[in-house]
């Protein structure tokens, strides 16, 4: 979410991002501070070998300081990948299996690229395909693509839903739920726009999953089935996947993912968790000798994606403004989105890229075409990644610019710094109602028994809620208000595969004032936090439950509701 030239920014109110099955930080980009440029040192003909004892120091710091058990880096440079594996991909076994070049590890959104290459494919090849092309509005293409706005609905085009401006912002508590991908494209109609269409970027995952839908259904393949026979076999990709089951069926190497509880220290699995229907905006399972192959081909411009304006061009090409200012160290220009990739300016050089966030796993993919360099780097802890990824990526990219020493970017300083001034705090959750009155005996009761809060909420689109007043025991404790009556509700989803997405989900209402609640929310050591409105009928019952869980409808004050069963 994150694109992961970004760090997690929980400004202000704050989402549920512990619901997204991608992170803010995958998508969000970073703020950094004006440091004043630094020079073009570069020498391209000297002999130049990235994974040093120097470098290995730095991951092994990086692996520690970020809590992450194992990484893995490749990096292509004129021709040449080198790569390595560090730290653990397992800790359960005995010994803890090592992290390898080979070793799988879900890549997150860097799936959103092999997505847009498929696409790419299909609006090249006229034979079979002639009425698919970039600018075809999707509607004629899936007449079941229907938006709540008619006018979205009939002009939004493929390169629009590829590009994040297509006005639906990410919903991805919409993916929690075990769906097929046409019961996906079923429930958009029922998600609020929160911008018109091509006004402004908001990225969204959902557009992807479209997107897988529109290949299976135009193949008649499966995308996987697709991905396989038209990508990743001709690239010699023989190791790349989009689910657990045939990696294992061909005995791969595939890394465990973890997650850090700071407030018992220990390092957690997920158990692989992870959600089928996030195909085409996830889920691809992969190592970073596959992604050396798959970078090498972006470099060279090679087959099978056509070196062509629909091709190469189009993938490559500047289709929205991520972020209109420019921030240090990218001081070039303005970041831009492409089609599954962001393009920016680093030290007067372009760089292609995006970051990839799944729940126990992180990855970030770079590429400098005018030094004919790249680099994967694949993880398997995602709040630690969002972080180290860059520390080490950037390092990477300094040293193919041969950025002096001096005038290097301190990552590591600036990430740590913001990192810990947006952690999930006492502060966080006082900002979702910061005109409170400062004596807590002035907060008003909840009108109703507890207990009449409880039953089941539908919405057509997200999961049902299901509000208890009697809370389960779980292994760890959801941080409260400061500021509260004392009165707790507990939250499940209705239509959710335990262990699909992530192993637990823990959501709490706490009671603020009246009908105004707080909710707080952990997954996998993500942390998030919510407004939450209750409607009560004039005869005193519960009609519906409003919930800020989209965070672009959280800063236009708006809520999804959920009526009462």
């Amino acid at each position: 979410m994150r694109l992961c030239v970004c760090v997690t920014l929980l400004t202000g109110l704050v989402p549920v991002l512990a619901l997204s099955f991608q992170r803010i930080a995958e998508d969000q980009i970073f703020l950094g501070y004006s440091e004043g440029r630094f020079g073009d040192h570069r020498d391209e003909d000297s002999e130049w070998n990235p994974l040093t004892e120097a470098f290995d120091a730095k991951v092994d710091h990086v692996l520690e300081h970020y809590h992450v058990p194992g990484l893995a880096v490749s990096v292509v440079r004129k021709g040449q990948t080198y790569a390595k594996g560090y730290g653990t991909s397992n800790l359960s076994t005995t010994p803890p299996s090592p992290v390898t070049p080979d070793t799988l590890f879900f890549a997150g959104s860097t799936t959103k690229a092999h997505t847009a290459a498929a696409i790419s494919l299909l609006v090249s090849n006229n034979t079979h395909y002639p009425h698919i092309q970039w600018n075809t509005p999707l509607h004629t293409l899936l007449p079941e693509f229907v938006l709540s706005d008619s006018y979205a609905t009939t002009h939004l085009t493929l390169i629009d839903i590829l590009s994040h401006r297509s006005g639906l912002p990410r919903h991805d508590q919409v993916l929690l739920q075990d769906l097929t991908l046409p019961e996906v494209v079923e429930r958009l109609k029922y998600l609020p726009l929160t911008e018109e269409i091509r006004t402004k970027f908001q990225y969204c995952n959902l557009m992807y999953v479209v997107a897988a839908h529109l290949i299976e259904k135009s193949t008649n393949q499966s995308l996987y089935e697709f991905l396989k026979e038209n990508l990743w076999n001709p690239l010699g990709m023989t190791s790349t996947y989009l689910d657990v089951a045939p990696a294992l069926h061909d005995n791969r190497p595939i890394s465990e993912g973890y997650w850090f509880n700071p407030e018992t220290n220990e390092t957690l699995s997920t158990n692989l968790a992870y959600g089928p229907v996030v195909r085409g905006a996830g889920n691809t399972l992969t190592s970073v000798n596959e992604y050396a192959k798959w970078i090498s081909a972006h470099l060279s411009r090679s087959p099978p994606i056509p070196n062509d304006e629909n091709g190469y061009g189009m993938l490559f090409g500047a289709h929205s403004i991520a972020e209109t200012g420019v921030v240090a160290p990218f001081l070039g220009a303005p970041t831009l989105y492409a089609a599954g990739w962001t393009l920016q300016s680093y030290s007067g050089v372009q760089i292609i890229q995006h970051g990839g966030a799944q729940v126990g796993f992180g990855a970030f993919v770079v590429l400098l075409p005018e030094v004919e360099a790249g680099f994967a780097i694949l993880g398997n802890e995602m709040a630690g990644m969002n972080t180290a990824s860059l520390v080490l990526g950037f390092g990477i990219v300094e040293d193919l610019l041969g950025v002096e020493e001096g005038k290097r970017f301190d990552w590591e300083g600036v990430l740590d710094t913001q990192n810990e001034k947006f952690k999930f705090s006492n502060k966080t959750l006082a900002a979702l109602y910061p005109d409170l009155p400062k004596d807590p005996e002035s907060l008003l009761p909840h009108p109703l028994p507890l207990d009449s809060y409880s039953g089941r909420y539908t919405h057509p689109a997200y999961p049902t809620l299901l509000i208890n007043s009697t809370c389960p025991t779980r292994s760890y404790r959801l941080k409260n208000p400061e500021k509260w009556t004392g009165a707790r509700l507990c939250v499940d989803f209705d239509n959710y595969k335990t262990g699909s997405f992530s192993t637990e989900i823990g959501i709490d209402l706490f009671h603020v004032t009246g009908t105004f609640w707080s909710l707080v929310s952990s997954t996998a050591g993500m942390d998030g936090a919510a407004r939450v409105e209750f409607r009560i009928t004039p005869d005193g019952t519960v009609a519906e439950v409003g919930v800020e869980f989209d965070d672009m409808m959280q800063k236009k004050g708006e809520k999804i509701w959920f009526a009462r069963a």
